[in-house]
């Protein structure tokens, strides 16, 4: 079963997700590329941060943790290019 949580905009009422999606999954529409981006799904391309923070379950219960999330890894290309152990972005081959 699937649970919507709508929050209040400064239009009214939207789904939670719905900016994440915007984000995501509209831009890949619009530009007709949904069945190669816009999810992440195997096969699918994507560019990725991992985050020491849950930012959606943050944003639900504890907004303020938001401004103290860590970025752990960013993968762009399927290559790590940011490894947050390491201190240093990651020269591109």
């Amino acid at each position: 079963m699937s649970v919507m949580v709508w929050v209040m905009g400064g239009a009214g009422f939207y789904p939670r997700m719905a900016p994440l999606e915007a984000y995501t999954k509209g831009p890949a529409w619009v530009s007709f590329e949904e069945d190669q981006k816009g999810t992440l799904t195997p096969g699918k391309l994507a560019d990725v941060a991992v985050f020491d923070t849950d930012l959606v379950k943050a944003g639900r219960t504890r907004p303020a943790d938001l401004l103290q999330a860590k970025v752990l890894y960013t993968i762009v290309g399927g290559k790590v290019v940011y490894d947050s152990q390491l201190s240093r972005t990651i020269e591109a081959p």
